[in-house]
């Protein structure tokens, strides 16, 4: 369980190539890892949404955690898998049954 609302973490830099020598420069990179992140209904593979201002990032997941519960149990269920490889030998055309 989380004991506090605010976390500190540091800023790092990256070298980003421009299309020029003259472009190239170094950009700021915030990295966010840990089980609070979780403990907060973010999880591993999920798309975020970043909502930015001056000074200020709120970061949101992508799916409310029932559509987020949903959409795991498709990407659990092998039958899903199975019918995705079926239609693309499909369109190929190869063979396989239809679903």
């Amino acid at each position: 369980m989380l004991k506090s609302n605010t976390k500190e973490v540091k800023l790092h830099d990256m070298y980003r190539y421009g299309n020029s020598r003259k472009q190239d420069r170094i950009v700021p990179v915030l990295r966010l890892e840990g089980d609070w992140l979780e403990d907060l209904g973010f999880h591993a593979g999920e798309a975020v949404v970043i909502t930015y201002s001056k000074d200020k990032l709120v970061i949101k997941p992508k799916l409310s955690r029932s559509e987020y519960k949903k959409a795991q149990k498709e990407w659990d269920n092998p039958n899903n898998y199975v019918r995705t490889a079926r239609v693309a030998i499909n369109r190929k055309g190869g063979q396989g049954g239809h679903h």
